[in-house]
């Protein structure tokens, strides 16, 4: 019996401790969207400026900002891994759990 309830506060551990990495994920998106967006206006103000004055942005400024965008894709790709990942440790718990007991 002991080992049982062992086995099942392993199972809570996990989850709450799969739960919270979900979070901090879930959290880490909604920032890069937000600096995304912001990004984005930025870029628009720039072109629209572009559009009425004719003088053209320096390009350090759109290369930095291409540069970040590409990063936070990167990091976006990297969360969804993530999320793969744990999904597929937890179809494996659970598999394991159901044909232990």
């Amino acid at each position: 019996m002991l080992i049982t309830s062992q086995v099942a506060g392993e199972e809570i551990e996990n989850t709450t401790e799969r739960k919270l990495r979900q979070a901090r994920r879930d959290r880490r998106r909604g920032e890069i969207m937000g600096e995304a967006i912001g990004i984005m206006r930025s870029f628009y103000l720039i072109m629209g400026r572009f559009c009425s004055t004719r003088e053209a942005p320096p390009a350090h400024i759109l290369w930095k900002m291409e540069v970040r965008m590409l990063f936070m894709i990167d990091e976006t790709i990297t969360l969804r891994i993530q999320d793969t990942n744990d999904r597929t440790m937890e179809g494996e718990v659970t598999e394991g759990a159901s044909s232990k007991y």
